[in-house]
């Protein structure tokens, strides 16, 4: 065979090299059809992957909620001391912007963990989807609604931050970090009775 193939020559190499870019071009064509299959499959998996982290994030975040949510109903009222807050000059309007902001602020302590890991979630399937240039649009509305906090939850916190620090020093002491029921607070509390 070698000496048939020298005697040959050149007619044999072009023959050699024509079997070799034939052989390069199948061997080409089924990595090329491996790698399509194999990047479509890794997309596939990635995306799901993506979504069971959303849905492991939501079912925790909604046990988390629960809880949260049994922790305010159970809790006693904290009392607030009329007299002290009078000796401060509290207005009422302040200290309803206290309470409200430390309501809020409780309840994202207790759920804040898992926001975090939610958010996470939803900003991984969100990379993802761009990454292989699928429609993200539906992402924003659960992101704004559930990961961020309310425009008004934003403006309870500038309000808050500019109360006298005395004033937002009691009520941080007195309401604490556990959450607790708004409404019921404000009415137990008798705040009608400040100006």
């Amino acid at each position: 065979m070698i000496i048939s193939m020298y005697y040959f020559g050149r007619e044999c190499v072009m023959v050699v090299n024509k079997i070799k870019k034939l052989y390069g071009l199948v061997a080409l064509t089924c990595c090329v059809s491996f790698s399509t299959a194999y990047a479509d499959n890794l997309k596939n998996e990635v995306i799901a992957l993506a979504k069971k982290n959303i849905q492991i994030a939501v079912a925790n975040l909604g046990e988390r909620t629960e809880f949260c949510e049994q922790q305010r109903k159970t809790r006693p009222i904290p009392v607030l001391s009329h007299k002290y807050l009078q000796s401060i000059n509290a207005a009422r309007h302040d200290v309803l912007i206290g309470l409200a902001y430390l309501s809020f602020r409780a309840r994202d302590q207790c759920e804040g963990d898992l926001r975090m890991q939610w958010a996470y979630a939803v900003g991984y399937l969100k990379t993802a989807q761009e990454h292989y240039k699928l429609n993200s649009d539906n992402l924003k509305e659960i992101e704004v609604g559930l990961i961020y906090p309310s425009e008004k939850e934003m403006g309870l916190t500038v309000q808050f931050n500019k109360l006298p620090g005395n004033l937002k020093k009691y009520l941080i002491e007195t309401m604490g970090a556990r959450p607790f029921d708004l409404i019921k607070s404000i009415n137990a509390n008798k705040l009608s009775a400040l100006q």
